[in-house]
């Protein structure tokens, strides 16, 4: 053996270090041979593409293998820990990955096995290198084991636990296939089934197919394919006319694709909860989970087929991993925090923001808590840097594993990241400040940066109360808007265009509409929670406690994501901020737990007893709501009025509910609607027709006019412009939406102001404008 061990150092005669050296060097070159042969750029240099590169392949072979017994024999550097071997190789090989990654981005004529295998070398070299620095920090402690935090605690907690995921997936499984939701189109019977057809033929250039992206959408909901062909489910339309196959069974289709969905949410849960633990305990986790998994919003997102039924979740888990890095200084959550990350940017790209908000949390952690601020700032700095770049790292590295065609265009991270369409208006300042950070600590000491935080540090208790003002005042306009009928600003009227909401308001309307959706979309007991959060927090030295931190922190992160809302003159209506709610929960499960803790004390219980008495009120009033709220996403607070709804742009509710009244019709059959739900032509026996063509709203031969309030501001505007134009000829369609004497009804959660309604139509008898 000592023959074997001393053959590669007689060979080169060189140190360790040198070895490495010179065969990285070797290696740089023979790649750049490589890419040069590749890359149009470089054809210049004289090497002909066509060529052999068999020689090539075979240098990277001999250079690999000699790497290879260098690792592993040669006489000190085999000696050495296996981490500072992986670091030596890592670098000598670094230059080499890059040269090839920059290569792949400029030419399309790399082989597959380059195109991966370059990305996942480059991933596992970074990956190194995190890992040494951080076994530099020997002050971070170690985690419980399973088991001791199972025993921790108690049979009770884990059964409520137990019980409460089990009523999310129950609610959420109840007629699951009842209804077709708008935007499912474009999954079911296009970019499912495109993604996987691509995969299979290994397209893998092709795989990127939404903007969303949505993949993990695609992937999960996946699994239908194995029962059915979504072609086969796939309406036809011609003339206006929608041709479904009613031989079909279109529940059972739905189901198939929205079920894995679900399922994998419901599986997920309970490590929220176990976040939810390790960042606030025992009292307000359960608290929190109570709230969040009886909340109908999000059992309602989790029931379609659409990148928000995964983003809430995701969010979520990236958020809370990461604040309990905070506290608990255990690199694992700073890794779940990345993983979850880039699971939500897969889902969709306004989980960008996500990024924006690690960045404040650094700096908000060193002002707010004690033992922080504590520290030598430009040393924290240094090791928050880093950790935020281990996280951003993660998270690159799972969108750019997960979605195949990352493989073959590199580019595809930074499009996804800063030049995303979600992010590219605010990139500029993220990158601005980054940069500033980054030049003061390394060429300043961070002497700027810690200037303008003693000048912030001095404010903080007048900021805190600034920031709570606006959170909790924001909240409170909302609720005396409403209850005044909307005196001040109309939410109805401006969320009903949410894209183009700036047109009819001013910035501070647009930002305070941001709060209608959120207020009324939480159960009035939620409600209540976060509203307690606004006394406790008033106090003085009340951030010193850990919980009315962290809700502090989440009603910061809702703020950030309404001002940037409101920036990019958008109304964030549920589905768009369906994010907050999680967040929301937190904060409002801290406020109760913060009264429970003042009874206990003031009344003399035993710790937790009002907190489990809070838990088991909370499961009774929330399964209570759940059991009332036929169409959970679109829930309404009981503290809105009747008259008011906060889904105006729903995703399709009460479509299965009037077809079927339609289809109890004696020769249902034989009838022909009109609708301006697409849904009801799933699920409706008859002959459907959809749409403001001139063919469709000028045939008189219709029965029934199918309307639905969600639609009433899009359809009733286009079709007005059609009849003032020619109203001898077209169906007064938009007139309908004015009458109140409906054939059928079906009224959304038991909203007037939220309905679809069917008339019977009649040429003679119909509504007109004189009227």
């Amino acid at each position: 053996m000592n023959t074997h061990q001393n053959f590669l150092q007689r060979i080169f005669g060189l140190s360790e270090r040198r070895i490495l050296q010179v065969l990285g060097g070797l290696f740089f070159i023979n790649s750049f041979i490589f890419v040069a042969k590749q890359v149009p750029e470089l054809r210049f240099l004289g090497l002909h593409t066509g060529s052999s590169n068999t020689l090539i392949y075979f240098l990277f072979l001999l250079l690999g293998t000699l790497l290879t017994l260098h690792f592993f024999i040669h006489p000190t550097f085999s000696q050495r820990p296996l981490l500072v071997r992986l670091k030596s190789m890592s670098l000598a090989l670094l230059p080499s990955i890059l040269l090839i990654q920059v290569s792949i981005s400029l030419s399309k004529n790399f082989h597959f096995v380059f195109q991966l295998g370059s990305g996942l070398a480059l991933i596992f070299a970074i990956s190194v290198l995190f890992r040494v620095a951080f076994s530099q920090d020997t002050s971070s402690p170690h985690g419980d084991t399973l088991r001791v935090w199972f025993k921790r605690q108690g049979a009770h907690v884990l059964f409520l636990v137990l019980i409460l995921t089990g009523i999310f997936f129950s609610f959420g499984y109840m007629r699951l296939g009842q209804y077709a939701a708008v935007d499912e189109p474009l999954w079911l019977y296009g970019r499912i089934t495109k993604f996987w057809n691509n995969v299979s033929e290994q397209e893998w250039q092709k795989t990127d197919v939404s903007d969303k992206p949505g993949i993990t959408v695609a992937i999960l909901s996946g699994a239908g394919l194995w029962q059915y062909d979504p072609e086969v489910y796939d309406d036809t339309r011609s003339g206006g006319e929608v041709f479904v196959n009613k031989s079909l069974d279109m529940e059972a289709f739905f189901k198939a694709f929205r079920l894995p969905l679900l399922i994998f949410v419901t599986l997920l849960l309970p490590l929220v909860y176990f976040l939810l633990e390790r960042l606030i305990g025992r009292g307000g986790a359960i608290l929190s989970y109570t709230i969040l998994t009886t909340s109908p919003i999000l059992i309602g997102v989790t029931k379609i087929i659409n990148p928000d039924a995964l983003l809430w979740l995701f969010t979520t888990l990236s958020l809370l991993s990461f604040l309990v890095f905070q506290k608990r200084a255990w690199y694992r959550y700073l890794f779940l925090s990345g993983f979850f990350l880039g699971l939500a940017l897969l889902t969709k790209y306004i989980a960008n923001i996500v990024y924006i908000y690690l960045l404040a949390l650094l700096f908000l952690e060193y002002l707010y808590h004690p033992k922080k601020n504590a520290l030598i700032f430009t040393d924290y700095l240094r090791k928050s840097l880093l950790q935020i770049a281990f996280v951003i790292f993660v998270s690159l590295a799972t969108f750019y594993l997960i979605l195949p065609a990352n493989w073959l265009d590199p580019k595809e991270l930074v499009q996804s990241t800063l030049l995303s369409q979600a992010f590219v208006k605010v990139a500029p300042l993220f990158v601005f400040l980054i940069t500033f950070i980054l030049l003061d600590q390394f060429f300043n000491r961070a002497r700027i940066t810690l200037f303008c935080l003693e000048k912030i540090a001095k404010i903080k208790h007048s900021l805190t109360l600034l920031v709570s003002a606006l959170f909790f005042g924001g909240i409170i306009f909302t609720l005396y808007n409403t209850w005044t009928k909307m005196s001040v600003y109309p939410f109805m009227e401006l969320i009903a265009s949410p894209k183009t909401i700036s047109d009819k308001s001013d910035l501070l309307g647009v930002f305070l509409t941001n709060f209608y959706p959120m207020v009324f979309g939480l159960t009035p007991v939620a409600l209540l929670g976060v509203l307690l959060v606004a006394y406790f927090i008033a106090k003085k030295d009340a951030l010193k406690n850990s919980g009315l931190r962290f809700a502090f922190y989440a009603s910061i992160f809702v703020l950030v994501y309404y001002l940037g809302a409101t920036v990019n003159g958008v109304a964030s209506i549920i589905r768009y901020q369906i994010i907050i709610f999680p967040l929301v929960a937190l904060i409002s499960g801290i406020g109760l737990l913060s009264l429970a803790r003042v009874l206990e004390t003031k009344l003399h219980y035993k710790k937790n007893t009002f907190v489990f008495f809070m838990s088991y009120a909370l499961i009774l009033v929330g399964t209570g709501t759940l059991a009332r709220t036929y169409f959970p996403l679109s829930y309404a607070s009981e503290l809105l009025p009747k008259e008011y709804y906060i889904d105006l742009k729903d995703m399709g509710p009460g479509s299965y509910e009037i077809a079927q009244k339609l289809n109890a019709l004696p020769d249902a059959q034989n009838i022909l609607i009109w609708t301006d739900k697409d849904g009801v032509c799933q699920f409706f026996v008859g002959r459907c027709k959809r749409g403001n063509n001139k063919e469709v709203i000028t045939d008189q031969t219709i029965d029934y006019v199918v309307i639905s309030s969600a639609r009433e501001v899009r359809t009733g505007h286009m079709i007005r412009s059609s009849y003032s134009r020619n109203p001898e000829a077209v169906v007064p369609i938009h007139l309908f939406y004015e009458e109140n004497n409906p054939a059928f009804e079906v009224k959304i959660n038991n909203r007037p102001s939220h309905y679809v309604r069917a008339f019977k139509y009649d040429k003679a008898n119909a509504p007109s404008e004189q009227e």
